[in-house]
């Protein structure tokens, strides 16, 4: 038994210094980048917080838009799978570089001929390990890093999409109070109007007319609030759910934000950054992976060898150690160019894909590009033309009318233009923050995007 020991632990040795060596050789045949850690792939687009998740913190009562991105950030339960995902994707190169695992094998002679000459075996040991053709190991690994690669682009690009979202239904959430303050100051000025309406009626100065009239605006504007108040449910439903919250939870007061209109150049360079999108590193990643894959299926057609160490105990005690080598045969031709076909056609996949993407972030560009800069045309006209212009003629119309010169009909028309070009131009500065935040993503934004 003791000399059964030496032969394994020399076995173990040898199986040792061969993994070394056939790993080592089949890096220098073809030279790939160092694996993939936490430290060298996708730190910057994987959020800080997600290392750990604590407890959700409560939402400050004066929060921005700014302070619930970075609350969703630390708190998204979609990122945190995406991270999860990056991180098993990293855990997969040191698996693949690693050699089978070796085999060990016990015979023992239960059953002896009495008819043999010569010394009769009582037990055998062995120990064998499998290799590889050279550089197998070296695909694996780098197949596996290029898929790490890719979920760590797919993070950073669903961080990027998430920002987005957030910013573009918070606009929504912020235009719906906006909107539902400006009906409701609308309605304190009719009701105001209808009580003094009733009284020139009751008097006679005014007619039933006049009465329903501003009855029926009344109606209209009810119904105007009842309909946003309906709408801010499943916004902060959507809201919510990024910030990893129930659908109920009650959100800060909506905070106005600082805008500026976009120069022509800041529009150029965010189109010139979608060269650099995350996804499109991502299909990049899968493109190389691809070629790694056929590499491996060309290497399907190799052979394997197998090195080992045998021990056999007699009965005599003429115990024997031998040594083995073996090696796979790669017989099955059909089966090996049926994977070259395989890889060959994921590769084309993953490069088609890749074009679409491109094609697809062009169109979007221009389609959001084109929303901004109508948004802004229209902020233009608002703040510059018809806000002054309608506020003007409201305080004439409504001095007037004190002084009995302008008809009540006057009066509120020229309320209820303000109020619909006020209500136009929280939709516009809405839209423009929506717009913003989308061709923000597209040129691959972050948090700090604007």
């Amino acid at each position: 038994m003791r000399n059964i020991l030496k032969i394994l632990s020399m076995a173990f040795l040898v199986t040792a210094v061969c993994a070394t060596t056939v790993h080592a050789e089949g890096e220098g045949l073809d030279p790939r980048p160092d694996p993939v850690t936490p430290t060298t792939a996708g730190s910057a687009a994987r959020p800080a917080a997600l290392d750990s998740v604590p407890p959700p913190a409560a939402i400050p009562a004066d929060a921005t838009v700014d302070d619930l991105v970075h609350y969703a950030v630390e708190n998204n339960p979609s990122l945190r799978a995406a991270f999860e995902r990056w991180k098993a994707a990293v855990e997969r190169a040191p698996q693949a570089r690693t050699l089978p695992d070796p085999q060990l094998n016990y015979s023992n002679f239960v059953l002896r001929s009495t008819d043999r000459q010569g010394p009769m075996g009582r037990q055998r040991i062995a120990i064998t390990q499998m290799f590889p053709w050279f550089g197998t190991l070296d695909a694996r690994g780098s197949r596996a890093e290029q898929q790490a690669h890719a979920a760590a682009h797919r993070l950073e690009a669903a961080t990027n999409r998430m920002i987005a979202s957030l910013r573009a239904e918070y606009a929504e959430y912020y235009y719906i109070e906006t909107a539902a303050a400006i009906f409701e100051e609308h309605r304190q000025l009719l009701e105001k109007l209808h009580a003094a309406i009733e009284g020139q009626y009751a008097s006679g100065l005014a007619g039933r007319a006049d009465v329903l009239r501003i009855e029926m605006e009344l109606a209209r504007v009810d119904d105007t609030r009842r309909s946003l108040r309906d709408q801010k449910g499943p916004v902060r439903a959507k809201l919510n759910a990024m910030l990893g919250r129930p659908a109920t939870a009650a959100l800060p007061a909506a905070q106005a934000w600082d805008y500026r209109l976009m120069e022509e150049a800041e529009l150029q360079a965010l189109s010139a950054r979608m060269q650099t999108h995350p996804e499109l590193r991502a299909r990049e990643s899968e493109i190389l992976e691809a070629e790694e894959a056929l590499r491996l299926a060309r290497l399907r057609s190799r052979p394997d060898f197998m090195a080992g160490v045998e021990y056999l105990e007699r009965r005599d005690a003429s115990n024997e150690a031998m040594l083995m080598v073996g090696i796979s045969l790669p017989i099955w031709r059909e089966s090996y160019a049926a994977g070259r076909r395989e890889a060959r056609a994921m590769e084309r996949e993953s490069t088609a894909a890749r074009e679409a993407l491109v094609l697809d972030l062009a169109a979007s560009y221009e389609e959001s590009s084109y929303a901004l800069r109508d948004a802004e045309r229209k902020l233009r006209l608002y703040d510059e033309s018809l806000l002054p212009r309608a506020e003007e003629s409201f305080e004439i119309i409504d001095a007037a009318y004190s002084e009995g010169e302008a008809a009540f009909l006057d009066l509120v028309d020229a309320q209820r233009e303000l109020l619909n070009l006020r209500d136009n131009r929280a939709r516009a500065l809405a839209d423009q923050a929506r717009s913003l935040a989308r061709l923000n993503e597209l040129a691959g934004g972050g948090i700090g995007a604007q």
